[in-house]
């Protein structure tokens, strides 16, 4: 952002909405997906996360409600 403001202090808080706006809000809100599945963002990525690989493992956890 500019001036180098952030609006999360935390890493993991960045992290998380990174993941929510591309896979969850913007197909809330518009009933698009925001991911095509380039898979672009794995390659730039400078910590070398692989969206691919974190949404196998999310899909993996079992929510007990």
């Amino acid at each position: 952002m500019a001036g180098g403001h952030n609006p999360r202090e935390y890493k993991k808080e960045r992290f998380r909405q990174r993941f929510l706006h591309k896979l969850q809000y913007f197909n809330e809100r518009y009933n698009a997906n925001l991911c095509i599945g380039c898979g672009r963002c794995i390659i730039a990525c400078p910590n070398a996360v692989n969206v691919l690989e974190v949404i196998n493992k999310l899909k993996e956890v079992q929510v007990d409600a």
